[in-house]
């Protein structure tokens, strides 16, 4: 199996676990390709000859053997990438389904990932799509950076040039992080 296949492989897996691909399952899988070397240059027809070739090895194979296939063509960073791509699938849904995350832990292991760069990865696309009854920004807190000008400027800063007033929260305005409540700190 090439690289090209295999990659496709884990993304159509992710969007066919439960044997059913939706129409909505593909153009989603479709989307994930679309902007990604070498799946842009290819023409509607060889992407649909590519996944009809990839179903049949899953029918012909079993999911379980065609990701391990897959899994030996993929460099780490295309399996992270590859990973990163299937989380993403599963989640944008809605919140990842007992079996979803059964079959990511799954695929993590295949796929040679720890856990912790697994639940990294997951984390992210938590974050993606979350709902909007509570989004990230509602749990989270900008924090100033420490701005080492502030004590030779008091009240301003001239790291970017002319004097910029610190905000209530102290910061000058460059380099604010975005922290989760748990990790910001009062300014």
């Amino acid at each position: 199996m090439n690289v090209v296949t295999a990659f496709a492989a884990v993304g159509l897996t992710a969007v066919s676990w439960d044997d059913t691909l939706s129409r909505a399952g593909a153009r989603a899988f479709r989307h994930a390709l679309d902007y990604r070397e070498p799946y842009c240059r290819m023409s509607e027809n060889e992407v649909v000859l590519l996944m009809d070739a990839v179903l049949a090895m899953r029918l012909e194979r079993g999911t379980k053997a065609l990701m391990l296939e897959a899994a030996k063509a993929l460099t780490a960073d295309q399996a992270l990438t590859a990973y990163a791509m299937a989380s993403e699938l599963m989640r944008s849904d809605g919140p990842y389904s007992a079996e979803e995350r059964r079959r990511l832990d799954l695929l993590a292991l295949m796929l040679s990932i720890s856990q912790v760069e697994a639940e990294r990865i997951d984390s992210v696309f938590e974050l993606l799509h979350a709902p909007w009854s509570q989004p990230f920004w509602s749990t989270a807190r900008l924090r100033p950076h420490a701005c080492h000008h502030r004590t030779r400027y008091p009240g301003g800063c001239r790291a970017d040039g002319p004097r910029r007033a610190h905000s209530a929260g102290g910061s000058c305005g460059h380099g604010d992080a975005l922290l989760p409540p748990e990790a910001a700190v009062a300014a």
